[in-house]
């Protein structure tokens, strides 16, 4: 993409003031509606420089002036500055399933949006949607990031979802079929709408330790076709069991974690991130993930996370089976690791008790 001179200029300025107080994306929205007066295509070039800075940060560090960061910035746009390969300072920590070369190449590229149709009379005939790229699942079709898709989510005519998160319901859709859900840290509702919309649950119960988000999983399925879903507020760590959650046939349990395997979409978390803080996030999955299993009370628990530590994953859902041998490790998979794929990495495992 050919570039004005200004446009550099100003993604200079847009780089200088941004103290990484708040996602850089939010931050990226809030000075856009600001300069009212920048058009698609200046967003577009700014949001792309801004991000080549973020995911190769390394490259300017120690520079200092706005001429040293354009001379930085046109040497990685034309390919004479290789880019960072930003995933190997963790390379100890990241699963041997996954190849460290192939992350940091999908590091470097622009993730798509996969949009799930909710009414797909509604979206049949709009040529946007017809023209994006098919998926292997029904009614899922890919569509580059920063497409025009907003006001289909707002009428309920569709949700976004990664589509490695999708996958793992997906690929474990006999476990929901007439079974009773617990959904242990719904978050939003993402996964929530996927097992309601595939599942073919009997009854989905969502928790989540913040009322905040549970608002925004009502709202979400109050625009959707389907009820709303049991939801309250819980932590999973230390409240007391309802004889409702008892009666749960499956857990999910899409946990708290570093997030390592959605870096590509917030390279800001990568630059700041130390493997110092994984024990932090292991000694509350562990918590979780052994209280959840000691219950001895589902008969299949799914842990999942977005990351690709081991720490977070493979070894400590070991050592949970090892602490609680009333459950089997059935299957575990990496989701992003094919060439194919486009969505994020993703880590989860199938824990079973047998009956």
């Amino acid at each position: 993409m050919k570039r004005h001179p200004r446009h550099y200029s100003i993604c200079y300025e847009i780089i200088q003031n941004y103290k990484g107080d708040i996602p850089f994306p939010l931050y990226f929205q809030n000075i856009s509606r600001i300069n009212k007066s920048w058009g698609s295509k200046d967003r577009r070039s700014y949001r792309e420089l801004s991000y080549l800075y973020l995911k190769n940060i390394e490259f300017f560090e120690r520079l200092t002036s706005e001429a040293e960061f354009v001379e930085t910035w046109k040497q990685l746009e034309e390919g004479t500055l290789a880019y960072s390969e930003a995933y190997s300072r963790f390379e100890s920590h990241i699963s041997k399933n996954i190849n460290i070369q192939q992350l940091n190449d999908w590091y470097h590229k622009t993730g798509p949006v996969f949009v799930h149709a909710l009414a797909i009379d509604k979206l049949k005939d709009i040529l946007l949607w017809n023209q994006a790229e098919p998926t292997d699942y029904k009614n899922v079709k890919c569509f580059p990031a920063n497409s025009p898709i907003q006001s289909w989510v707002d009428k309920g005519w569709a949700y976004v979802q990664d589509i490695s998160s999708f996958k793992v319901i997906s690929e474990n859709k006999e476990s929901f079929v007439d079974k009773r859900i617990w959904d242990t840290c719904s978050g939003a509702g993402g996964k929530a709408l996927s097992i309601t919309r595939i599942g073919q649950t009997k009854e989905l119960i969502c928790t989540d330790i913040r009322q905040n988000i549970l608002e925004n999983l009502k709202r979400r399925f109050e625009n959707s076709p389907y009820d709303t879903p049991i939801h309250f507020t819980f932590d999973v760590e230390k409240d007391s069991l309802n004889d409702r959650l008892k009666k749960s046939d499956v857990i999910f349990a899409d946990v708290p974690c570093s997030g390592s395997g959605t870096w590509r979409r917030s390279p800001e978390q990568l630059n700041t991130f130390s493997t110092d803080l994984l024990d932090n996030y292991t000694s509350r999955q562990g918590k979780i993930l052994n209280r959840l299993l000691g219950m001895k009370m589902a008969s299949t628990v799914i842990y999942c996370t977005c990351s690709i530590f081991k720490e977070e994953n493979e070894n400590l859902v070991r050592n949970a089976v090892s602490e609680n041998d009333e459950y089997l490790l059935e299957k575990e998979s990496y989701l992003g690791t094919d060439d194919y794929t486009e969505g994020d990495y993703l880590y989860y495992a199938v824990l079973k008790r047998p009956l």
